[in-house]
């Protein structure tokens, strides 16, 4: 026996025309009325924001009075936040425009808006991972966490891509130092690892292993020793809830690619920058064994701070400027999100106005014939075989 099956034999333009009307006033509806930033999320987003350029401030201070030279061709703001090319502590390749661009207060407010998009409320425990690539990434992330009044449980490691934190007199370990001394963060690393090959420095000489390790000795950071990659991600995550007590966990945030926090580069491909959901376990074809992939897997939101352009380009921030950024420039401050309610609502419209043009109900369909709206002539839909 055959089956039946409804077609419309023809749909007039004039319903056409309805149909894209109740679509576009459904997008402005969407983009006039947007979820608006509160007055006390902006002013947290500013807080961060002017408290990571105050601690840019620290930093090239301390290299002014260190003498260290600032980089002024790759560093055109001379912010003390850009390493050089090559070093000795230097273990992959960087993209310099990644670097300049990371180089903006503004992503404080980022991280701001990503933590209260995770469900983070005051006084919440995170835990984070940071290498030395991304030093201002790394204090954006933590003055963010100042501003919210979080509990940050922090493992990061010394070694650096290029131009980041990989000057031998000037690692991340030191800034974090610096920072800590002079009041403008409340916490250090529980633990630092020397970062590199098996987040262990494997494979480099031993005059960088030494660099690696001074770093951590000089600046009286707790060693994270470790063999193979599997244990250090063992370690990390044994340091965070040991360090976490009663406290639950709401959020990993990982900054730059590490191995052992994010599964290098391989992970921030398929994890992508922004925040990331448990489900997103759920779409994966494999996973990468790391201190993200395990906080997922116990519903765990991650924050990832990776692909610093795209994610410029996202709340139109500067990319690698000529110029120091101003705090409050960018889409970050003004609205949140859009409606969900509204946008339900949007979807709603549009699937009953093609319903009643494609298939209108006969009770609308005589109606329309009575006010004349309704040609007799137009044909009417059939059952076909």
């Amino acid at each position: 026996m055959k089956s039946l099956y409804y077609r419309t034999q023809n749909v007039s333009s004039r319903a056409l025309i309805w149909i894209a009307a109740i679509t576009l006033v459904a997008l402005l509806m969407l983009r006039q009325w947007p979820v608006r930033t509160s007055e006390w999320e902006r002013e947290r987003m500013l807080e961060a924001s002017y408290r990571t350029e105050a601690a840019f401030d620290a930093i090239a201070c301390r290299r002014v009075d260190l003498g260290q030279q600032m980089l002024r061709s790759q560093d055109p703001n001379e912010t003390g936040m850009l390493g050089p090319s090559m070093s000795l502590v230097t273990t992959l390749p960087g993209h310099l425009d990644a670097k300049l661009t990371s180089i903006n207060p503004n992503f404080a407010a980022v991280t701001v808006r990503l933590l209260l998009d995770a469900g983070i409320q005051r006084g919440d425990c995170v835990a984070i991972g940071m290498t030395g690539s991304f030093p201002a990434l790394n204090i954006s992330v933590l003055q963010a966490c100042e501003s919210l009044d979080l509990r940050p449980l922090i493992v990061s490691s010394a070694a650096s891509s290029q131009f980041g934190a990989n000057d031998p007199g000037m690692m991340w370990p030191d800034m974090e130092k610096i920072l800590y001394d002079e009041g403008m963060i409340n916490q250090r690393s529980l633990l630092t690892s020397p970062g590199g090959f098996r987040d262990a420095a494997a494979g480099m000489s031993e005059d960088t292993q030494k660099l690696l390790y001074d770093s951590i000795a000089r600046n009286k950071a707790r060693l994270l020793r470790c063999e193979t990659l599997e244990e250090s991600v063992d370690k990390r995550m044994e340091a965070f809830f040991r360090s976490a007590e009663n406290e639950t966990i709401k959020a990993y945030i990982n900054v730059g690619g590490g191995a052992a926090s994010v599964g290098g580069t391989e992970g921030n491909d398929l994890w992508g920058s922004g925040l990331i959901l448990p489900d997103v376990l759920q779409t994966m074809d494999e996973e990468v064994d790391c201190v993200a992939t395990r906080f997922l897997k116990r519903d765990v939101p991650l924050i990832n701070m990776v692909h610093s352009v795209s994610m410029a380009k996202r709340y139109q921030l500067v990319i690698a400027g000529a110029t120091p950024p101003i705090v409050g420039e960018g889409t970050v401050y003004e609205s949140a999100a859009y409606r969900r309610w509204l946008a339900l609502l949007g979807i709603v419209m549009i699937l009953v106005t093609t319903w009643f043009a494609v298939k209108p109900p006969p009770a609308f369909t005589n109606l329309l014939q009575r006010s004349r709206s309704w040609s007799e002539k137009n044909e009417k839909p059939q059952w076909m075989v």
